[in-house]
């Protein structure tokens, strides 16, 4: 009787397949868990690297272009509408940029009518808003990484956006 009672004490101090199953069910849930968030990090922080890249070197390209912008005005030009893109040195071959320089056209805050044709005070404000309007230009400058093949539109990228003005 003795013998049957320890054998019977033994089984019941083990785990039963059941038990075993739940748990590596559990740790298997744990460890995918675990992977995919490594996964979303590594592609958080690449993303992380790219942006920070991609911000010094728009800085970068917009020092240069504000000192050209200072150049071209002291010799008394002012840039017009234009689009360039080009590419950054060997080191950042992966990234790319794009320059959109436009007219700002100001809004009149007086709407032209036949009463606010005659009326001294619209004319004028119409004159100032047409001078700031010829002496404001924006600078959208983008950069771009990723895949060259893609279309830009498509690409991830970053767009900074400032404004000159020419008051002479």
């Amino acid at each position: 009787m003795t013998r049957w009672m320890n054998r019977k004490t033994d089984f019941r101090n083990g785990f039963t397949l059941l038990e075993i199953l739940i748990a590596v069910s559990i740790l298997a849930t744990a460890f995918t868990i675990l992977l995919a968030s490594q996964g979303s990090n590594f592609l958080s922080s690449e993303r992380a690297d790219y942006l920070t890249t991609a911000t010094f070197l728009a800085r970068q390209k917009m020092v240069e272009l504000e000192m050209d912008f200072e150049k071209d005005m002291a010799r008394g030009k002012f840039p017009d509408e234009k689009e360039e893109e080009g590419t950054f040195e060997d080191k950042f071959e992966d990234f790319r940029w794009k320059v959109k320089i436009k007219k700002v056209e100001i809004p009149t805050v007086i709407p032209e009518t036949e009463e606010t044709k005659n009326n001294l005070v619209a004319t004028y404000l119409k004159q100032i808003t047409d001078q700031l309007s010829k002496a404001v230009r924006e600078i959208s400058l983008t950069v771009y990484w990723g895949d060259k093949d893609k279309p830009l539109k498509d690409q991830p990228h970053m767009t900074v956006t400032t404004h000159i003005v020419n008051l002479k």
